[in-house]
């Protein structure tokens, strides 16, 4: 009895000290062209990741990836970290791979998809004047009749 106690205590250390096998998401760094240095504050991340596993018990994978923004890869990331200064340059490739990284962050964007993708006729762009009362009353009308449902992330 007491042996089988002893390595029942032994195992549970065992797995205790190796900690979890499996994180819940992984955060990536952003590597970016322009100019700008992507690769600065090497420590901003992993001591971010460590305070909020510790701190907020999340269980956030503690080695960090690295993505490129024209990469697949980066919409399988929930969070991109994006550190450094100086110039900043996207390729038309980086920076549709961002909008559809995160269209929830350019709004104006989203509406105006809305707007020329469902809400304006085609008649309302037969004239300038035609087209801008058209998108005033569509805009008069924004959150009322006509709605935007803004999906949240979605990694698959």
């Amino acid at each position: 009895m007491l042996k089988h106690l002893f390595l029942t205590a032994a195992l549970l250390l065992t797995l205790t000290a190796a900690g979890p096998s499996t994180y819940s998401f992984k955060i990536a760094k952003l590597h970016y062209g322009g100019g700008g240095d992507w690769y600065a504050n090497k420590t901003s991340l992993p001591n971010l990741i460590s305070f909020c596993n510790q701190t907020l018990k999340t269980n956030i994978a503690p080695d960090e990836a690295t993505v490129e923004l024209d990469a697949p890869e980066l919409l399988t990331y929930p969070f991109v970290h994006m550190t450094g200064h100086g110039n900043v340059s996207f390729t038309d490739a980086e920076a549709k791979n961002l909008r559809r990284y995160s269209p929830h962050l350019n709004i104006a964007e989203t509406v105006w998809r809305h707007l020329k993708g469902g809400w304006l006729q085609p008649q309302d762009y037969a004239q300038a004047d035609d087209l801008a009362y058209a998108t005033n009353r569509c805009l008069a009308n924004f959150g009322n009749q006509l709605v935007i449902t803004f999906s949240p992330f979605n990694a698959n």
